[in-house]
């Protein structure tokens, strides 16, 4: 999982006569690799520690199963009615405690919580903001529900939770963490944790 790399070669050639040239160096960059959280959909999921937040925004695709329910997120062992979930007649379900939800830009609010239409694309990577109408307090936990139940299968790029607009915590899963202990990249020290997912290139 290295970073990018820069090598230089001196490349020569060599006549009919057995002559060598000086050569010319030639500089060869492989760019970092991009990777991303892949979870199964069966038994894998993550979740934060208790944070203060109004916001969140998250950088995902989803797989939802057919028929059975599925969670994109769940906040509701701090905040009552706050999942988002994939349901089992195949529509998407925004529950009472959001004020607004946006995918990629556009207000999807109204449709979300009439629970008659799916609006979260499936097996394409959309950018999904959450926001509360106040201030709330709460583990959160990410495709799947609060009991690590309802597992939705995907693969997560960036979770970020903010407040008042500032950054509480932010996830990069473009940068493979060992073990299951995610980083906070706001610096506040809020260490998430993986149970499962696989980093894939």
């Amino acid at each position: 999982m290295a970073g990018e790399t820069t090598n230089t070669f001196t490349v020569k050639a060599k006549n009919a006569a057995g002559n060598v040239s000086s050569g010319s160096a030639l500089t060869v960059t492989t760019p970092k690799p991009s990777y991303a959280l892949s979870m199964n959909g069966t038994s894998d999921y993550f979740f934060t520690p208790t944070l203060t937040f109004d916001t969140v925004v998250m950088d995902f695709a989803a797989e939802p199963k057919a028929g059975a329910y599925s969670s994109y997120l769940d906040a509701s062992r701090g905040i009552a009615n706050s999942a988002f979930l994939h349901t089992s007649s195949g529509s998407d379900l925004l529950q009472a405690a959001w004020k607004t939800l946006l995918v990629n830009g556009t207000d999807q609010t109204a449709a979300l919580k009439a629970g008659s239409s799916a609006v979260i694309p499936a097996n394409q990577r959309v950018t999904v903001q959450l926001q509360l109408p106040s201030t709330g307090k709460s583990a959160v936990y990410i495709f799947a529900n609060q009991l690590g139940q309802t597992p939705m299968k995907g693969t997560l790029y960036a979770l970020t939770f903010t407040l008042n607009g500032k950054a509480v915590a932010a996830y990069d899963f473009t940068q493979p963490s060992p073990g299951t202990a995610i980083p906070d990249r706001s610096g506040n020290n809020q260490t998430a944790t993986l149970k499962g997912g696989t980093w894939i290139a």
